[in-house]
């Protein structure tokens, strides 16, 4: 349960966003760890592993991915959900030109599921406090029914 700013309280909802604040690189095959977390509600997020996991409800959830490289690079993400590949977002940054990629998809997740980015190959990671060039956000939309468990 979360109070927000008007004082009503959120039930069971689940949601998460997570961004990169600063210049980093993604080994290529490794999981991308968000290391900016703006909203875990519902602790399905971990910034430490990069794993998102159904943990609390079995439901339709909608996941956004937004990439932009450094300057004069490129970057490739994929979304894997329990080791598969799902959607890919990917861009190239050349000259004057920026090369952003954004990728989303609709899942349906068992409790324990997990949802994760890997990087497609080395990959280097924009970022800035002002402005969030790489993204992860996930939420929870319709649970499952008894029988969809």
């Amino acid at each position: 349960m979360v109070a927000v700013a008007s004082g009503e309280e959120v039930i069971g909802n689940v949601a998460f966003s997570a961004v990169f604040h600063e210049n980093t690189s993604a080994p290529g095959g490794q999981i991308v760890k968000y290391p900016v977390v703006y909203t875990n509600h519902g602790d399905g997020y971990n910034s430490e592993t990069g794993v998102f996991t159904a943990s609390h409800k079995g439901g339709l959830y909608v996941f956004h991915v937004h990439v932009q490289p450094q300057p004069g690079d490129d970057i490739s993400f994929t979304l894997y959900h329990n080791d598969n590949p799902i959607v890919t977002a990917s861009g190239k940054q050349q000259g004057d030109n920026v090369g952003t990629g954004s990728n989303s998809v609709t899942l349906r997740l068992k409790k324990n599921d997990r949802v994760y980015i890997k990087a497609d190959y080395n990959s280097s990671i924009r970022g800035d406090s002002n402005s969030c060039y790489n993204s992860l956000t996930g939420y929870l939309i319709g649970l499952l029914t008894a029988s969809e468990v």
